[in-house]
């Protein structure tokens, strides 16, 4: 198994409700979160977060993202799959394997990762709390890692949104403005 990256990058398309927006997306270790939104009918949006604090930041206004808004995006973080092995330990996952299939399950996050067994490709995340699903498609590695070329969010069986990832970074490194929101929100301990 592959040591956690210190850093991850991407960039995806994001289909939803007829809609289409690109999401450019940056996390490094200590819940350091950064999300840019772009969608041709409304102003960029992005989220900032870092020691437990967060900003949004939409059309020239800037407001502090409440402790709930923080606590559901660190969640949605935690069912990335590389994130999730990552903090397996921390979450006291159990795991089991049936079928080809290997399932970790975080019983007091309540989250479970389902990931073939043989090659290690995710196959969904669900998050039992929320009722939400994730399922990946079309794995394919990058840098040594097994990322997904497709990502959709389920919930009650409805598809939210679908996501296609355009590309993938690992340890790559962090542009100066992103670095200077986290330092920021850092420095106001």
């Amino acid at each position: 198994m592959e040591p956690p990256a210190r850093t991850y990058h991407d960039v995806r398309e994001r289909r939803q409700a007829g809609g289409r927006a690109e999401i450019e997306q940056w996390r490094a270790a200590g819940g350091r979160l950064y999300e840019r939104l772009e969608s041709g009918r409304e102003a960029p949006v992005v989220r900032v977060a870092a020691a437990e604090r967060g900003l949004e930041m939409r059309g020239g206004t800037i407001r502090p993202l409440r402790p709930a808004e923080l606590t559901l995006w660190l969640r949605e973080v935690r069912m990335v799959p590389a994130n999730f092995v990552a903090h397996a330990a921390e979450m006291g996952v159990t795991t089991t394997t049936e079928a080809g299939v290997e399932r970790m399950e975080a019983d007091h996050e309540r989250l479970v990762l389902e990931r073939n067994a043989a090659t290690g490709h995710a196959r969904r995340v669900t998050d039992l709390r929320a009722k939400v699903t994730i399922e990946f498609e079309q794995p394919r590695d990058t840098q040594g890692r097994s990322v997904p070329r497709i990502e959709i969010r389920r919930s009650a069986d409805r598809e939210i949104w679908r996501d296609r990832i355009v590309s993938v970074e690992f340890d790559a490194p962090v542009p100066p403005e992103v670095l200077r929101l986290w330092e920021g929100l850092e420095q106001k301990r």
